[in-house]
């Protein structure tokens, strides 16, 4: 008997000296085997969140505004913010009252009113979402990232203030499905999906902003960020739409085969500050296919707050020159330079034999370009797109009363005249030049 006594007293002994188990050993209600386990002892290691008290720590428990923005504050570091009173619910020393004015100065999180903030209300899923979307753009983390919510059933529910936001976050990783064919945007988000996404966000912040990929109506693309890279700066964004040889290729071997990236990141950065949007095409019906797809994915882009809507530039390479062609004409109002090289109009090839029926398309392309300034370039002896294409495209802008296109002819040169262009820092200059007018 004296054995037993004394073996069980030295494992209680043994089991006390050994730590307690990550998230299930530091709360009543949180099991090691919970999937939110490791979230919760993230979030809790690192002072984001904590418990609600008798060693609890309600992770169905909902969340509420005030709770979400001083997690952020302290995310930033709990920096001092001189209370205000801003709103009248949310009088002097509440433990919340600091960080909702922080939040309001940052634009993080805004008050439901002027004078209103509702500490208490409880914020769904799509609500956590767009907090974290707005923090990311304050931090400079970037928030170009797209998913296509296609895959789940109940997209439609998303609100449309939420859309951007809630593609943002799923193509960051931060948010997941409730089921695999579920988002439930309007469902309240729990204490242990926040600690999800808290942990998250540190992961996807770590790697930020260099590039980020995603997607638009099932085509991905890449954004790429200048070195240096500021929270509260708008930066030009250059459009580049490659040619035939990266079709197909997949979005990380296009960043890493394709010449263009190559030659532009040797460029100055404090002279030629572009944000880089890039799609890359997986069949060959070219650009123009997919008018309406990449109208959409740079309205989208360009509209994120760090982008300069007024400095949104096209370049594209043969079958992307004609891309660009094409997007200038169809959507004159974007851009504010296009640099076409070696790529047909549109899709009207216009020729130095043509029919009335051409000669017209061709006129009528022309009369949509009037007012983009475009710099063409095209090889003298290019065999794949003859360089009358160019030729005649350019004079018939000309004809049409543009005053600010201009075609670059390289003389004795193929079809493989770009990486004269990409590396040109002449070019990036020109573009910049020009602006839109903003309303």
């Amino acid at each position: 008997m004296k054995k037993v006594v004394s073996l069980l007293i030295v494992l209680v002994m043994i089991s006390a000296a050994i730590p307690a188990a990550a998230g299930g050993g530091s709360f009543r209600d949180v099991s090691p085997l919970d999937w939110s386990c490791e979230y919760i002892d993230y979030a809790v290691g690192h002072g984001y969140l904590k418990g609600v008290g008798g060693g609890y720590f309600d992770p169905q428990g909902t969340t509420t505004r005030a709770m979400v923005v001083t997690v952020l504050w302290r995310m930033e570091g709990s920096p001092d913010t001189a209370y205000r009173a801003d709103f009248g619910d949310v009088p002097a020393n509440e433990w919340y009252s600091v960080p909702v004015i922080w939040a309001k100065d940052a634009g993080v999180v805004l008050g439901v009113s002027a004078t209103s903030f509702d500490p208490d209300g409880v914020i769904t899923r799509e609500q956590l979402a767009t907090m974290f979307y707005r923090y990311s753009g304050f931090k400079a983390y970037g928030v170009t990232g797209r998913a296509d919510l296609d895959g789940f059933k109940d997209k439609k529910s998303v609100s449309d203030w939420a859309k951007t936001a809630l593609s943002w976050a799923v193509c960051s990783g931060l948010v997941k499905g409730v089921t695999e064919t579920t988002v439930e945007p309007g469902s309240n988000a729990t204490r242990e999906q926040l600690a999800a996404i808290l942990q998250r966000f540190d992961s996807y912040r770590e790697k930020a902003p260099t590039v980020i990929k995603g997607e638009t109506k099932g085509m991905p693309y890449a954004v790429l960020y200048p070195d240096g890279f500021k929270a509260g700066e708008k930066y030009p964004l250059l459009v580049f739409l490659h040619g035939s040889g990266s079709v197909g290729a997949g979005i990380d071997e296009y960043l890493t085969s394709n010449s263009f990236f190559t030659e532009i990141a040797k460029l100055d950065v404090s002279e030629y500050p572009f944000i880089t949007l890039t799609p890359n095409l997986d069949d060959m019906s070219g650009w123009i296919s997919y008018y309406k797809t990449l109208i959409s994915m740079i309205t989208d882009i360009a509209s994120t707050p760090e982008v300069d809507e007024s400095r949104v530039y096209l370049m594209g390479t043969s079958l992307g020159g004609e891309g660009t062609w094409f997007l200038a004409s169809r959507s004159p109002e974007t851009f504010a330079a296009a640099v076409p090289i070696c790529g047909g109009g549109g899709n009207e090839k216009i020729g130095e034999n043509d029919t009335p029926e051409r000669a017209a398309k061709l006129k009528q392309l022309a009369s949509r370009l009037v007012d983009v300034p475009i710099w063409a370039f095209h090889g003298t002896e290019d065999k794949a797109v003859p360089f009358y294409y160019s030729v005649n495209i350019v004079n018939a802008i000309k004809e049409a009363g543009g005053t600010d296109a201009k075609l670059t002819p390289f003389e004795g040169v193929g079809h493989g005249n770009w990486d004269q262009v990409y590396s040109d820092p002449e070019v990036y200059a020109w573009m910049l030049l020009h602006s839109k007018p903003q309303g």
